[in-house]
């Protein structure tokens, strides 16, 4: 297994983690007293599902890398729903640091696509 495949495979778990961590914290949000948009409660689940998409997902690139190529519409998308999310939290004054943590997660994820998707050479 090569370098970037171990490290698509770390940036997976943390996806997970960073999947169940914006669930958890969107359950907080809902029953304290803060009032969420709709727009930014359905980009929040957004997110949440796009991350333990992409873990499920990665993990099988991780071990064959030829699954990289399919994996780009989904990071793509996934980078878009992160961005927008990213975007509404700072303008609506609610950024969670899971939100941002979680675009950090995705962005990594996508280099190392790119990366194993171009066979690791530069």
């Amino acid at each position: 297994m090569s370098p970037m495949q171990k490290a698509l495979k770390a940036l997976c778990w943390l996806a997970l983690i960073a999947g169940i961590d914006l669930a958890i914290t969107l359950a907080v949000l809902l029953t304290g007293d803060g009032a969420l948009a709709p727009l930014q409660l359905v980009l929040m689940v957004l997110t949440a599902f796009f991350s333990c998409f992409l873990f499920a997902v990665g993990i099988r690139a991780a071990v064959v890398p030829e699954l990289a190529v399919r994996m780009l519409p989904i990071v793509v998308l996934a980078l878009l729903v992160n961005a927008a999310d990213v975007a509404l939290a700072i303008q609506s004054g609610t950024a969670v640091v899971s939100i941002c943590v979680n675009a950090l997660v995705t962005v990594g994820i996508a280099l190392a696509v790119h990366v194993l998707r171009r066979g690791g050479r530069r």
